[in-house]
């Protein structure tokens, strides 16, 4: 895909953004990460969950202010598991907490592609 024309925008507005393998594009500063994504041309299995800015791992809605490298982390790597896993424990915790609003969610380890943790209660549940 071709840049946008932000030709009414001054230089000192803008900021460069180096896609590795898919070129260099100047945006305005102020754009989210997520907004890159229009420029990128890999086939992807799975959905982009982060990116990493200057090789920080980073969430799609930064903000954008200054000159950098950027890469797409999506699920295939280690870096996206790990964002996934640790976004199911963020739904898990809230959904414990409004069903059960004394319990309390300790996640305890990781074994491979597993998470293994419990849910204590004050009081025993009863069936």
């Amino acid at each position: 895909m071709t840049a946008l024309d932000y030709s009414e925008i001054p230089a000192e507005n803008m900021v460069t953004v180096i896609l590795p393998g898919m070129g260099e594009y100047t945006i305005p500063k102020g754009s989210r990460a997520e907004e890159i994504m229009k420029y990128d041309t890999g086939a992807r299995d799975t959905p982009v969950v982060a990116v990493k800015i200057n090789n920080s791992l980073e969430d799609l809605d930064i903000v954008l202010e200054n000159d950098c490298t950027l890469e797409f982390v999506d699920l295939q790597s280690d870096e996206g598991m790990r964002v996934y896993q640790v976004s199911l424990m963020m739904v898990l915790a809230k959904a414990a907490g409004e069903v059960l609003p004394e319990g309390r969610v300790i996640i305890e380890h990781a074994l491979g592609n597993a998470v293994y943790g419990e849910i204590s209660m004050a009081v025993p549940l009863k069936a």
